[in-house]
């Protein structure tokens, strides 16, 4: 007994022995030591002389110590020992190819390729060979062989995929990443990341192909019309998307949750369409007991409000149907603290679309009344409703409601926008002391919106407030700003063009062009807005306002007058004239964009 535990201890410290010197060994080799390596991996092999890893690692010293010969010799006396490990052909191939003797290696690569054993393992680890010495074509040939031999194509079907992409077999690559979804769905997030990362164009054209056939064949899987889909979505091609959503949705006998997701998706995108259809799918084929019938109800009448908003054409006849659609879902649902954000879109809507000030203000202070209403909702329906009381000249209700927001969300950006309306309106006033005092506190302001106009209103009070023995100026000016603000028009002109012909060559004469372009814009009266806007650059270039009126003229091009190419000469003046500008790096973004969707 004795004998056995001190043969056990003995052999215990034998092994702990040689895992330390492995130990040492591989980090000799990590370090590039290899003369120090090899020496240790001689020495484990003595011991153990099986270990293919400890040879491997020992022909590996051997080449990098341009021991060719050595390594060679060490190869062949190993083939007559260990005649079934195949992948010492493919050593020895590698040996050739440091020699220049590519003829020879190629005969020990074909040498591996044909004494492959039909072993999963033994396909992985000479194919990984092939692959780590950058031969693609023979870790394919591996591939494709071990198929042959274990008469199953979705076994290796993620290597072949992977492969293929690098030696840029399109067709092969996309055929085997579906055959490797097919067989494990769950990999389709894996999957999708790589085709973000590496498909072209031409990639995705491909796999949209084989897709349409692999959801034929296979009609019951899901992740083939959700592949689809994503494809479609990556496209902004919300429309083909929304085919393949229903489709699963029906098939599926789902609840509409991804249906809905798209819809929000396309109109936040901008695709109004697509999202109305989207949220009319839930509520016409869902039911009411679906947990998202009122939200798609919603998001429609939204969706809908918006796209009248963006149509120049649009009637009032088709605001006032609109209307009769926000009245009817009401009707069916009550108002209610489930309807209460669809209340303060109809205020909205009454007060923007209708300019009918009194029946927004009617309908939000229903809307406050509400018991239970959720505090965001009306603290957003007491921001709304102050600017409506504004609109009407009624400035201390205005303010009131501005200053209860305030403080009811200090901390908050809520808090911080009504801190802002406040400033602007003591702004509007000629109150420009205590205006300056609060901007100058937003310049800090959560929100980047905030914070950039309570810059700008902070500079510009202070580049003109002291500048004439009277404020008057700067207090006209205010004025004009707070007839636009509302919608009294021509009277926000009258005084902006009598600033003009009182105070010629005034500084404040950029910020009149400016304030005139983005109201034409405004009115949809481009060819005007252009001309202010051109006026600010072209007389007041070294101005503040210069670089705001190129990044409206390269947005107006682009966005309204379908033009990019032109869009982009302003772009480019911003960032290459006007660095510092807090356009900068949005136009170079957009100019990039319009760049690229322009190359051949």
């Amino acid at each position: 007994m004795r004998l056995l535990l001190t043969g056990l201890c003995f052999l215990l410290i034998a092994l702990s022995v040689q895992g330390q010197s492995a130990q040492l060994a591989n980090q000799y080799f990590s370090n590039k030591e290899y003369d120090k390596a090899a020496s240790m991996y001689e020495a484990l092999l003595n011991q153990n002389d099986r270990s293919t890893h400890y040879f491997d690692r020992l022909m590996d010293c051997y080449i990098h110590l341009d021991q060719l010969d050595l390594a060679e010799s060490a190869i062949r006396d190993r083939m007559k020992k260990y005649a079934r490990e195949t992948h010492l052909h493919l050593t020895l191939g590698k040996i050739y190819e440091e020699r220049g003797e590519m003829n020879k290696a190629e005969r020990e690569f074909q040498q591996a390729l044909k004494n492959l054993p039909a072993d999963r393992g033994s396909v992985i680890r000479q194919a990984v060979h092939f692959t780590n010495m950058g031969n693609f074509e023979m870790a394919l040939k591996t591939y494709e062989k071990g198929i042959d031999l274990l008469d199953d194509e979705t076994i290796f079907a993620y290597n072949l995929a992977d492969l293929y992409r690098r030696t840029g077999n399109r067709e092969k690559m996309v055929y085997f990443y579906l055959i490797n979804l097919r067989e494990s769905p769950n990999r389709l997030n894996n999957l999708q990341t790589i085709f973000q990362r590496f498909f072209s164009e031409e990639d995705y054209e491909e796999l949209e192909a084989q897709l349409y056939g692999k959801i034929q064949e296979h009609p019951d899987m899901e992740s083939f019309p959700e592949l689809l889909a994503w494809l479609f979505i990556n496209r902004e091609d919300f429309s083909s998307a929304l085919q393949q959503y229903r489709a699963l949705d029906r098939r599926l006998n789902e609840n509409g949750e991804r249906v809905f997701r798209l819809g929000q998706t396309a109109e936040n995108e901008g695709d109004l369409n697509t999202a109305i259809a989207a949220y009319n799918y839930i509520t016409e084929n869902k039911g009411i007991d679906s947990p998202y019938y009122i939200s798609s109800k919603q998001n429609a009448l939204n969706a809908m409000r918006k796209r009248i908003h963006q149509n120049p054409n649009a009637t009032r006849e088709l605001l006032v149907e609109l209307e009769k659609e926000y009245l009817s879902f009401l009707d069916e649902f009550g108002r209610n603290t489930r309807t209460a954000p669809l209340i303060s879109e109809l205020g909205r809507f009454y007060a923007l679309h209708l300019n009918e000030i009194d029946k927004a203000i009617s309908v939000l202070d229903e809307l406050l009344k509400m018991p239970g209403l959720n505090k965001y909702i009306a603290a957003q329906a007491k921001l709304d409703l102050g600017d409506y009381y504004l609109i009407k000249g009624e400035r201390w209700e205005a303010t009131l409601l501005y200053s209860q927001v305030d403080k009811d969300f200090p901390e908050e950006i809520l808090g911080e926008d009504a801190r802002f309306r406040n400033a602007r309106l003591s702004y509007f006033m000629g109150d420009f002391t205590w205006a300056q005092s609060q901007f100058d506190i937003l310049k800090a302001a959560t929100t980047r919106l905030i914070a950039n106009d309570a810059i700008d209103l902070s500079v510009f009070i202070t580049e003109h407030i002291g500048l004439d023995t009277t404020a008057q100026p700067l207090e006209r000016f205010a004025n004009a700003e707070l007839l636009i603000f509302q919608n009294r028009h021509a009277e926000a002109f009258e005084i902006l063009d009598n600033l003009l012909k009182e105070y010629p060559e005034h500084t404040l004469e950029s910020y009149v062009f400016y304030t005139k372009g983005q109201a034409y814009r405004e009115f949809e009266e481009f060819e005007k807005a252009h001309k202010y806007y051109e006026k600010v650059v072209k007389k007041h270039p070294d101005g503040i306002r210069a670089d705001h009126a190129l990044y409206r003229l390269g947005v107006m091009w682009e966005e309204e007058l379908g033009d990019p190419q032109k869009a982009s000469e302003y772009y480019e003046v911003i960032f290459l004239d006007y660095p510092d500008s807090r356009f900068s790096a949005n136009a170079r973004d957009r100019y990039r964009s319009i760049r690229d969707n322009t190359l051949p």
